[in-house]
């Protein structure tokens, strides 16, 4: 190998980077194509030497190339020995794989026996470091798994999760060209260090960071995973329902691409409560009956109706959590701004607690009862036909006369001093109203997850 482990005077940090498999070998090129020098920790033989030949272990576009071309800097070296490699960095990266096991949970054993390895190395060192996990891990694992053990060992380390979005095939673009920088730490001491390191390493990288816990950092990566698989799953579907219709599925696709104020956007895309209205229940039902008719099996889509009624029925449990406790309901349409109850989940809540015996107040700034008509006024008429009963026209007499609120839109003349003394359930998402009566009442329940 060749010795670059002792360096001079830099401006640039030296990272080391224990993994060297696709996510390793391609942020190490990258990293070093930056200014920074890394060294490569790898066990694997057949890897090790490859890289110290100045080869890339995996193939991808641009790869090797870089690999050499660093090599031949000085800026990329390999080495089995993670001890001497710790001794000579700034920051160390983790990037073992984490694979499924044959229950389809996560097998940290690589990352655990990386993690003894470099609380070992780190036992008795004095310099501070930054350690940032970059492999994928279920949400939880810094905080309880990792970052207490590397603690223990050197207190001067500060433990990061660092999410890799890097595609096969435009690896070395999207390390350059990210959607966004995601790192996720908890010890408030830790976030000043992981800033600074980020700043440094990324410089000159156009992209937002963006700061979060850890747990959040390591969901935030399945999100994106997982969402990335609904979106390929949901054409597929779409294209096949079209195909046995006579339509054009890429015409259908290419149309509904264009929306990228509703369809292909941030909207929708916020955790909250039960979706309902006019239009979704019923046009994903009528298309469900459609695949039937041509005898087509549409999983994802056909799961939609089924886990929005799971959504409903843990908001339902929510409250029913809390036992026969006067319960004021905040917001019975379906959205704000609006006056429809047509399939409005908090009119199925609220006709679920009245019929488990929760004595139950609703307060909608936006309903007017005798200005319901036609088919909204009839499907009130169906669900709650003592809905005048049930509703308060004063805000400040209906949260005096419960214990129990629970949220299900924003209503702007809400203050936080209303929810003083209550039992607070946030169906809305948002956590904003949750978050200020525990701050002064400390008896808020947990906001609805969402489906």
């Amino acid at each position: 190998m060749k010795n670059n482990l002792e360096t001079s005077e830099k401006t640039m940090p030296t990272v080391t980077m224990i993994g060297m498999g696709y996510v390793g070998a391609v942020s190490s090129a990258a990293l070093a194509s930056q200014g920074c020098h890394v060294i490569g920790v790898e066990v694997q033989t057949a890897k090790l030497k490859m890289l110290q030949c100045g080869q890339s272990p995996v193939f991808e576009p641009g790869l090797q190339e870089l690999v050499a071309k660093m090599h031949a800097h000085g800026s990329l070296d390999a080495t089995d020995d993670l001890t001497a490699a710790v001794k000579q960095s700034d920051i160390i990266m983790i990037a073992v794989g984490t694979p499924s096991n044959a229950q389809g949970q996560v097998n940290l054993d690589a990352i655990d026996r990386v993690t003894d390895q470099l609380a070992m190395a780190l036992h008795f060192e004095t310099k501070p470091r930054v350690v940032m996990i970059r492999s994928t891990v279920p949400p939880g694992t810094i905080a309880t798994h990792i970052a207490p053990k590397l603690k223990a060992a050197c207190p001067h380390v500060s433990v990061c999760h660092h999410p890799e979005f890097l595609r096969e095939g435009s690896a070395l673009k999207d390390w350059h060209h990210p959607p966004m920088i995601v790192w996720g730490s908890d010890d408030p001491s830790d976030r000043v260090a992981v800033d600074e390191a980020m700043h440094t390493i990324y410089k000159g990288v156009d992209a937002p960071h963006l700061p979060l816990g850890s747990r959040e950092s390591e969901l935030m990566k399945y999100a994106c995973n997982i969402y990335h698989a609904v979106k390929i799953d949901f054409a597929n579907e779409i294209g096949s329902l079209a195909s046995a219709m006579g339509a054009d599925p890429e015409a259908v696709m290419q149309a509904f691409c264009h929306d990228t104020k509703l369809n292909v956007s941030a909207a929708y895309l916020k955790p909250g409560f039960a979706f309902g209205g006019s239009c979704l229940p019923k046009d994903t039902r009528a298309m469900m009956g459609k695949a039937r008719e041509y005898g087509i099996d549409l999983p994802l889509i056909s799961s939609v109706l089924g886990s929005n009624a799971a959504q409903l029925k843990r908001g339902v449990d929510q409250v029913l959590a809390q036992g026969r406790k006067r319960t004021l309901l905040l917001g019975l349409t379906f959205k704000p701004g609006t006056d429809d109850l047509r399939e409005s989940p908090m009119v199925d809540l609220a006709e679920q607690l009245l019929g488990k015996g929760i004595p139950l107040s609703i307060y909608d700034p936006d309903l007017i009862p005798e200005n319901l008509i036609g088919t909204n006024a009839a499907y009130v008429a169906e669900h709650l036909p003592h809905l005048g009963m049930l509703l308060r026209d004063d805000l400040d007499a209906a949260f005096a006369d419960a214990q129990v609120i629970v949220l299900t839109k924003s209503i702007q003349s809400l203050q936080p001093q209303h929810l003083e003394g209550k039992i607070v359930i946030d169906l809305t998402g948002q956590g904003k109203f949750t978050q200020q009566v525990a701050d002064t009442n400390h008896q808020a329940t947990p906001r609805a997850e969402a489906a």
